[in-house]
């Protein structure tokens, strides 16, 4: 195995966050463990923030063994959450490689749905990759939660800040699409899907909020096309020819709108209520 930031043969493992070292990483050695720069710098923090007076490294690293002491205990002690406590950071800089796998993760986790063990799996796996993307998860919740409350421009704020660090996330363009088309700004909003869409032609998703924007400004034609486009994406999703056959009626085609609803039929979907608009449109 090579270690990330040198390319060399791994002889080492941080007792602590179990990052593979080399030489080159100069490890810390104490009490017969091995422990990374990142770590020790995270004690030495935890350190200053107790108030504990701890005396400088020796030219070899190698703390005084009482303050040493001090500071493992205190991360032992909050070990399991302790990079919760971290202020998340938007400046952090994504390998290409990383990209690529975090964007998998992240699409992977989102498609089984967040209350799902796939989600969290996933979730877990984006911090085995670098704790250090603990911050671009706590973005993606804290922009979650805004947009639950409806605040949407503070969830914009943190969906951009996971933007700038994973502008090759298509999923990402729709949570901020979704934020500019509820604070009024369609353009915007279309111009992220169409984003999303040049990232991954398969999302869904994209298309979907596409096609609720059109018909929102009355475009049915436009929003039939990005609806279509779902459906055959993903033609087990019976809310798709639902919502076709819907937009089909606004457009007194009936015999697309009866086309599709059967369809929704086939598929499962409760049909009642595009029944009843069917028989109004036939009067």
């Amino acid at each position: 195995m090579q270690c990330k930031n040198h390319n060399l043969d791994t002889t080492y493992s941080c007792a602590m966050c179990k990052t593979e070292l080399c030489k080159e990483c100069k490890p810390i050695s104490f009490q017969g463990k091995v422990y990374c720069a990142a770590c020790c710098e995270i004690a030495e923090n935890r350190l200053y923030s107790m108030e504990i007076k701890k005396e400088s490294f020796s030219s070899k690293y190698v703390f005084n063994r009482l303050a040493f002491s001090a500071i493992l205990l205190a991360c032992l002690i909050s070990f399991s959450g302790y990079y919760f406590l971290i202020k998340p950071k938007d400046n952090i800089v994504i390998p290409p490689d990383d990209k690529e796998v975090l964007v998998f993760y992240l699409n992977l986790a989102y498609d089984k749905g967040k209350n799902s063990d796939t989600y969290k799996r996933q979730m877990n796996n984006i911090l085995r990759l670098d704790m250090s993307y603990k911050s671009l998860i706590t973005f993606l919740h804290t922009g979650e939660q805004y947009l639950e409350e409806k605040n949407y421009k503070e969830a914009l704020v943190n969906f951009e800040k996971i933007k700038n660090m994973l502008s090759d996330w298509d999923l990402i363009y729709v949570f901020t699409s979704e934020c500019y088309s509820n604070l009024g700004e369609n353009d915007k909003a279309i111009d992220e899907l169409k984003q999303a869409i040049e990232l991954n032609i398969n999302n869904t998703k994209a298309y979907m909020f596409l096609g609720d924007i059109y018909e929102k400004q009355d475009k049915i034609e436009d929003a039939i096309l990005q609806y279509t486009k779902a459906f055959y994406i993903d033609n087990k999703n019976s809310s798709l020819p639902l919502k076709l056959a819907e937009l089909y009626l606004r457009k007194n085609s009936i015999t697309k709108a009866f086309e599709y609803r059967n369809q929704a039929s086939k598929l499962g979907a409760n049909t009642q209520n595009i029944d009843s608009l069917i028989q109004e449109g036939n009067k």
